[in-house]
């Protein structure tokens, strides 16, 4: 992509990736070869913050931080620690804290249908449905901001 910058190429190449390389550190690598990079996300955005799970992680980054890093891992891990602690919670229901072990908690993870994360997005997993997130959209850089450009849609489960 720097390359791409380098020789005045930005018009004439598309570029796309997977959501895990989408966040300031690839912006700041080549911010004009960048621009218009595509990427499917299962989460939203930093600054989707109508959403009041992103609200929360914003201000709690704010609060503890006085920064956001907008890094893709920093909402997986947000939104990620939600589903593990929602797994535990129910581990811990289903048979106590001393039974809580790696079979109570796949079963905890394996009966959750869509468990919203503060409307971040809803978590759906079971013994035939290892998706976890179930839908998707397109995000786009744009003016080195990261912008959704279309809704979420189903994600249909691909099987043999």
């Amino acid at each position: 992509m720097r390359d791409v910058e380098r020789l005045g190429l930005q018009d004439e190449m598309q570029f796309a990736g997977n959501e895990w390389i989408v966040g300031e550190p690839l912006i700041k690598f080549s911010p004009a070869g960048t621009e218009g990079f595509l990427s499917p996300k299962a989460l939203p955005w930093f600054d989707e913050t109508e959403i009041p799970g992103v609200k929360t992680l914003v201000d709690t980054e704010m609060k503890y931080h006085g920064q956001v890093e907008e890094r893709p891992e920093g909402m997986a891990g947000w939104v990620y620690a939600a589903i593990v602690c929602e797994a535990a919670r129910k581990a811990v229901e289903e048979g106590g804290y001393e039974n809580v072990d790696g079979a109570a908690m796949k079963r905890a993870l394996e009966s959750m249908q869509d468990f919203d994360v503060d409307g971040m997005v809803k978590f759906t997993f079971g013994p035939e449905d290892r998706r976890g997130d179930t839908s998707c959209a397109v995000y786009q850089i744009q003016g080195g901001k990261i912008v959704r450009v279309t809704d979420y849609r189903e994600v249909h489960i691909l099987l043999p």
